[in-house]
């Protein structure tokens, strides 16, 4: 399920790019179909990752908890940035995971614009019960064709 919660944009000349202070959020709850999907795509069989119906599960480190994959939650922020800046390319990115992402409870992911030069810094934060799951930092550059 996907949810859009917040989207400002202004127009910059030829290109729509966000403001300074603007927040995109989306809400998402990963399931475990997208899970499969996201495991046959890349291949990580982790069993961390993986659910109960259709895929290999294992017990790790004692618990049979599943965990949405670190590289989901960054493609998901990956998709917001690529959204709301069409013809940047992302050139440096530094994030970390606090918390384990639970499997069917909602995620609240932001995008806040820091700077805007020539290159655009964004910082966001992938939220689930008020507990930050992931977060980061992003500079990105404009291709010119």
């Amino acid at each position: 399920m996907l949810r859009i919660l917040h989207i400002r944009r202004i127009s910059t000349g030829s290109r729509n790019v966000p403001s300074v202070g603007t927040v995109i959020s989306l809400f998402r709850t990963f399931r475990d179909e997208d899970l499969r999907q996201f495991v046959a795509l890349t291949g990580d069989h982790n069993p961390i990752h993986a659910t109960n119906r259709g895929m290999k599960s294992d017990t790790v480190n004692g618990s049979d908890e599943v965990f949405v994959n670190g590289a989901f939650l960054n493609a998901v922020i990956a998709g917001i940035i690529g959204t709301n800046f069409p013809g940047f390319v992302v050139t440096t990115q530094s994030f970390r995971f606090p918390n384990r992402c639970q499997l069917h409870q909602e995620v609240q992911f932001s995008v806040r614009v820091e700077e805007l030069r020539k290159v655009v810094t964004v910082s966001y934060e992938s939220k689930q019960s008020d507990r930050i799951v992931f977060e980061g930092t992003a500079k990105l550059f404009a291709v010119r064709k």
